[in-house]
């Protein structure tokens, strides 16, 4: 549990709920039970009998004069907090003891849909209750407590339903927040109630203390986020957007003109095409960005089904190590991430497990990108190398991850990244020590966000070169990087990959716009470039997709891997005519002309029909 005392004395920076702390004033001689525990039902006798007690609510109302409210738990006076019932309506960090009762009060709560119990759902600007128990602590006015036996936590059998326990002071008020546990907070880490350890959160879903002596496990429930959290309007845009490196989003500009772009279609998605030029004037590579839509978005087992399906998967997502294992200077990336199929050696090492264990859900966006890296090479007649490994990786709200790159030769040529949540932009530039003419503006000064792990302030302001190409990456695009010389020549920067992950050696970035984001990239690994037989053998087990994984085939169409039966075909049809108008592969012109030839066509089977 949180120091809700701690945190009281803190100004909170958004909505909250609001809670008070209420103290006893002692001025009563009889003892103050501790209530503290769950049901009546099996709890010991209470010892004594409350002095002051009612067995319904008007008798409360018409008796006292310090309670008169039939419907609220909170009594008020003169915008002075007067009394307060604490009945069955009990929070998760609720408290009595003899001396301190911790409630809720204010509103914002709404009928649960599984269990039809009042929770908090909103978050709340502005209480005329919570202020009125701010008064009465500014004024050390003294509030009623009357608990009824519907409470949960008392720990013994109340005698009867309402009990006016005593007079208290309000020593706390403060607000809590209504989070999804996502949230930059919740990536912080803490200090172990049973050891006292400073503690990171490593792991995705909990808290484990550090100390390999102590067995200390802290959680906080994750709530299923959902996309109208994290993605922006707009999703199914077709203009494509580019963010100079010095100006972020207020100034929107095309790519370096050293770069080769061009637009097509690709099944369901617009395709946007960049050919990235090498030093001697040719091609090193290129970049293909299936830009989805809200079409793609809502089909069966498409990026929103996807979404969901993350977040309630066992993925068992940790922060490894990203620089000085086990030592006073150990730390850790700013993801969370785990490794399917082959395994995949990055600067962040860790076991992979075999697609054979991987949910579906992995499966399900795996098939994705194998379709889009198979459309690219085709496109490009080149041969097409499948993938056998898929990187997960996890970002709180906030993350990002500054320019880097990787040389890793086991890798493929080609790497598939598919993005789903929080929308992002990704950045690309030449590593330092290249000199491509058709890129080079004469300016080499350092302008990008991020940096190399190792380059002092110094050096970095000297040779870090200006970003060439920004991509902006909504909720179910995919990224196809493609070209063995890109690696030597770019870098990238992106959320979507940890230190050193994607197989081009590109320093590349992502500056998330905020909220929940996964990104799950894949890659050939060869096994060529494996050490040893086993090594060879290990990665060819895991990385074969399990018996069954067929049904999640995908050819970039709408609602391309559903079934239909023939009564839902006239529905698909009309579904793939709205697909294409959405993403340009029809014009309203062309529709016409179909309806009109379709008329004729109906006209002409009718009469024959009728001859």
């Amino acid at each position: 549990m949180e120091h809700l005392e701690e945190r009281a004395e803190k100004k909170p920076a958004r909505k909250r709920n609001p809670s008070i702390k209420i103290t006893n004033t002692g001025k009563k001689s009889h003892k103050v039970l501790a209530y503290y525990e769950s049901f009546q039902e099996g709890k010991p006798d209470p010892i004594g009998q409350p002095e002051v007690w009612a067995s319904k609510r008007q008798q409360l109302c018409e008796a006292l004069p310090y309670y008169n409210a039939y419907q609220s738990g909170a009594y008020t006076h003169d915008g002075i907090a007067r009394s307060i019932l604490i009945d069955k309506e009990v929070s998760v960090r609720d408290k009595f003891d003899e001396e301190v009762v911790i409630t809720s009060v204010g509103g914002g709560r709404l009928p649960d849909e599984e269990t039809g119990r009042m929770v908090y759902k909103t978050d709340q600007v502005f209480s005329s209750i919570a202020n009125a128990f701010m008064r009465a602590m500014e004024l050390t006015s003294p509030v009623a407590v009357i608990a009824g036996q519907g409470n949960k936590i008392s720990p013994t059998k109340l005698p009867h339903y309402y009990n006016v326990l005593d007079w208290f002071h309000v020593t706390d008020v403060w607000q809590e927040k209504n989070d999804y546990g996502y949230e930059r907070l919740y990536k912080q880490g803490i200090v172990c109630q049973k050891c006292g350890c400073c503690t990171r959160r490593i792991e995705w879903k909990q808290w484990s203390c550090e100390n390999d002596k102590c067995d200390y496990i802290h959680r906080v429930k994750q709530h299923l986020v959902p996309l109208s959290k994290v993605v922006a309007d707009g999703m199914d845009s077709s203009r494509e957007m580019y963010i100079d490196n010095d100006v972020r989003d207020e100034r929107l500009k095309a790519p370096h003109k050293g770069i080769r772009f061009s637009q097509s279609v690709a099944g369901s998605y617009d395709l946007y095409n960049y050919d990235v030029p090498n030093e001697s004037g040719g091609l090193s590579g290129s970049i293909r960005h299936f830009k989805s839509n809200r079409l793609i978005n809502q089909q069966k087992d498409g990026p929103n089904d996807l979404f969901h399906e993350i977040q309630t998967s066992e993925l068992d997502l940790k922060r490894g190590v990203a620089v000085h294992k086990g030592t006073t200077q150990e730390t850790l990336t700013n993801h969370f991430t785990q490794n399917f199929g082959a395994a995949y050696k990055y600067l962040v090492a860790q076991d992979s497990k075999a697609f054979g264990e991987a949910p579906p859900v992995i499966i399900k966006a795996t098939k994705r990108m194998v379709w889009a890296g198979q459309h690219t090479l085709m496109k490009s007649h080149e041969p097409y190398y499948p993938f056998n490994e898929c990187l997960v990786l996890g970002y709180f709200d906030g993350s990002k991850i500054g320019f880097h790159d990787d040389g890793e030769k086991t890798l493929g040529p080609t790497v598939a990244t598919l993005s789903l949540g929080a929308n992002a932009t990704m950045n690309f530039r030449p590593k330092r020590k290249t000199h491509i003419p058709s890129l080079d503006d004469g300016n080499t000064r350092a302008r990008g966000r991020g940096r190399d792990v190792g380059d002092s302030a110094g050096n970095r302001e000297k040779k870090d070169r200006p970003t060439i190409l920004s991509i902006k990456l909504e909720h179910g695009d995919i990224v196809i990087m493609h070209g063995r010389e890109i690696q030597k020549l770019f870098e990238v920067c992106s959320p979507l990959s940890p230190l050193n992950i994607l197989t081009f050696n590109l320093q590349h970035e992502v500056i998330p716009n905020g909220g929940l984001r996964f990104a799950l990239t894949c890659r050939h690994i060869d096994p060529q470039t494996l050490l040893n037989e086993d090594e060879r053998r290990t990665a060819a087990e895991k990385g074969t997709f399990p018996p069954g994984s067929e049904q999640f085939d995908y050819d970039g169409s709408i609602l391309a891997t559903a079934e239909f039966p023939q009564q839902n075909r006239g529905i698909h049809i009309s579904n793939n005519i709205k697909a294409k108008l959405e993403v340009g592969e029809l014009h309203l012109s062309d529709v016409e002309y179909i309806l009109q030839n379709l008329a004729k066509y109906t006209s002409t089977q009718t009469s024959l029909h009728n001859a």
